[in-house]
């Protein structure tokens, strides 16, 4: 059985710890270069060995656990990410499929959230022409409230990049533009006066997206409008590789969204650089409190060379990551 390492001196230097900690550190900056299994082995071992010789260490030590709990938190984003990784390669048409679905299926359920606001929005107006006018929708999404009566546009808030004019039926519709694709609402109070129209900008296409804020820029996750596509009910396009929900409004239909798929090239570089950003942040906190550790006396001068040696084999393999993700992905 191991039995706890037995506190040193006050005036020792942590090898021990600063050895673990070094190693886990470079570990992990070798998986970033090329995840796999193998660095992940050798950071979690050197991670367990540095947790093991926190009591060698002089107080306080609040750092030092702090150090090791980073280090504990990148390996564990790292495994996640490695096993997705890993699930792509292993099969990539059943993964492409899964994420085509997820994504269609996100996106049509946010239009249909959407549709329901404007519509609510719509009939409420047109019972309540007193008060001021706001865009139907708070946050990212570009979106107007128009009140017309007798013809006539009275009232008008927000921004809407879709031409809009009066007496059209009423109720939840998709209109297709040039650029930009849109959600309208209508509603007309019962005498017919008074018509209200709520708006929500769900998509537009490049380079006009580089000016605006449609809904798809909104969702979580990687929603591209080039591979995402939300079109009218009645289109009948179809691709290879393609998957796509349709939008239900009550008996009808309110949108198709279509979801395309990206290349494998484009999803394991993608992955990569996720991975990396993920771990990026907990990685260098971790180093720099090795850092700090390593340089507190009584370390010496050969000491702190060599903790700082190990910091610039961090930084060099770092620098070499995005150019060995590339040459990997995409070779040339």
């Amino acid at each position: 059985m191991f039995s706890s390492p037995r506190a040193p001196r006050a005036d020792s230097w942590p090898l021990g710890w600063v050895a673990s900690t070094s190693t886990a550190i470079i570990a992990c900056a070798l998986w970033q270069q090329a995840p796999g299994w193998a660095s992940l082995v050798v950071a979690l071992v050197a991670s367990a060995c540095a947790v093991w010789m926190l009591p060698t260490l002089r107080r306080p030590r609040g750092l030092a656990a702090a150090t090791v709990a980073l280090l504990a938190i990148t390996v564990t984003v790292a495994v996640g990410e490695t096993a997705t990784l890993f699930s792509v390669r292993r099969d990539w048409s059943a993964w492409s499929a899964g994420e085509r679905e997820d994504r269609a299926q996100r996106v049509a359920a946010s239009l249909t959230d959407v549709a329901s606001t404007l519509r609510r929005v719509a009939e409420e107006r047109v019972l309540d022409t007193l008060s001021v006018a706001t865009p139907p929708l708070e946050g990212a999404v570009e979106s107007a409230l128009l009140v017309f009566r007798n013809g006539a546009l009275v009232a008008r808030a927000g921004q809407t990049r879709t031409s809009i004019m009066p007496g059209a039926p009423v109720g939840v519709r998709l209109v297709d533009g040039a650029f930009h694709t849109s959600l309208v609402a209508r509603a007309r109070s019962a005498d017919g006066r008074v018509e209200a129209v709520a708006v929500a900008l769900v998509s537009s296409a490049p380079p006009a997206d580089r000016f605006a804020r449609p809904l798809l820029r909104t969702l979580s996750g990687r929603v591209d409008v080039a591979h995402t596509i939300i079109e009218s009910p009645d289109s009948t396009n179809v691709a290879a590789g393609s998957t796509v929900v349709v939008v239900p409004d009550g008996p009808n239909r309110l949108a198709r969204v279509r979801a395309l798929s990206f290349s494998e090239g484009e999803t394991q570089l993608s992955l990569l650089q996720r991975a990396r950003a993920r771990t990026n942040l907990s990685l260098g906190l971790a180093l720099l409190g090795m850092l700090i550790g390593a340089w507190r006396r009584p370390a010496r001068t050969g000491q702190r060379v060599a903790a700082a040696a190990a910091a610039a084999v961090r930084a060099r393999d770092r620098g070499r990551a995005t150019h060995r993700v590339v040459e990997r992905v995409l070779p040339v």
